[in-house]
């Protein structure tokens, strides 16, 4: 494991490299001397991928290992971290527009955003289930054509699902949202 004395000791050299604590977490040293804490890991699609956790000083050791823990944790549901960021940083912006438009909506967020979360982490499980069957599929002995059939099967339930995480969402939002303009039009 790392301690912050090694830490702050790593010395920037002519490559960048990174120095382990255990469990996937990384410091990263740079030539130019910054360090950044990254999260390296095998994503649910399979890939390897690593996530930026915040630069050390600032992101102490206890506080990387926690990012470390949570990504880990959505890991194990079958979500791959950095997408989960990714649509945080986007309903953050959402969020503002969302304040500013609708309050009384706004009010709800929380909810939304646990119930969007945990529709993208369906459908993440669906995605995976789906790249798991055809991984087996692929392996079985089977002629060209049934192969052939059974990819552009796989290929409609991928373009399926991906319709389902861009409708899911937005049919939500217009249901509440044509509540919301109903109860403001029993108002007037």
């Amino acid at each position: 494991m790392l301690t912050d004395l090694k830490a702050r000791k790593a010395k920037p050299q002519e490559k960048e490299y990174t120095l382990g604590d255990g469990n996937r977490l990384f410091l990263l040293v740079r030539p130019n001397g910054t360090k950044s804490w990254l999260f390296i890991y095998t994503a649910p699609n399979g890939k390897r991928a690593k996530l930026t956790l915040g630069r050390y000083p600032a992101l102490g050791i206890a506080g990387a290992r926690k990012l470390r823990d949570h990504a880990s944790t959505l890991l194990n549901q079958s979500i791959d971290p950095r997408e989960y960021h990714k649509a945080l940083k986007a309903d953050g912006k959402k969020e503002a527009w969302l304040q500013e438009n609708y309050p009384s909506l706004h009010k709800n967020k929380n909810v939304l955003t646990s119930e969007l979360l945990k529709d993208y982490a369906t459908l993440k499980q669906k995605e995976h289930a789906i790249n798991e069957a055809f991984k087996f599929i692929s392996e079985i002995n089977i002629s060209k054509d049934e192969r052939s059939a059974l990819k552009k099967l796989a290929s409609t339930l991928n373009h399926a699902s991906e319709l389902l995480a861009k409708a899911s969402p937005a049919l939500e939002k217009i249901s509440k949202l044509d509540y919301e303009i109903k109860a403001r039009g029993q108002e007037c």
